[in-house]
């Protein structure tokens, strides 16, 4: 008799721990839900070289999906100009585009406003010095 208590006891207490995570789920569905609804309200459709709507993601919206050989990533694209005479990086930067052939013009202008600028500095330390 004691035995087939015990049982019943067991079974209500699944039965609430399996209600009560069911509640926790919805919850957290539910936060997950009002978190997109809010990124949709603040953020407009991203839009692609192309002119169409590509995915957007809601932890980082400046990111690019780019295809791998290992598959799918989230993530951004580095350029970085080098000298090879001095193996040193005189320009770099970081896209949301997993397309290189893009980013060429705006590496090329950030490395002539580089340029420029070491102008500028060797000049004046020429005159300090």
């Amino acid at each position: 008799m004691e035995a087939d208590k015990e049982d019943d006891n067991d079974e209500r207490s699944g039965k609430l721990s399996g209600i009560v995570k069911r509640e926790k789920q919805v919850e957290r569905l539910k936060k997950q839900a009002d978190r997109i609804e809010t990124f949709l309200r603040e953020n407009g459709p991203k839009m692609g070289k192309q002119g169409r709507e590509i995915k957007s993601n809601i932890t980082d919206n400046e990111s690019a999906t780019m295809v791998t050989s290992r598959g799918t990533v989230q993530g951004y694209n580095g350029q970085a100009m080098v000298d090879s005479k001095k193996q040193v990086i005189v320009h770099g930067e970081a896209f949301g585009d997993g397309q290189d052939h893009y980013h060429v013009p705006l590496c090329l202008m950030g490395l002539s406003r580089t340029c420029r600028r070491l102008v500028k500095v060797k000049i004046t330390l020429r005159e300090r010095y």
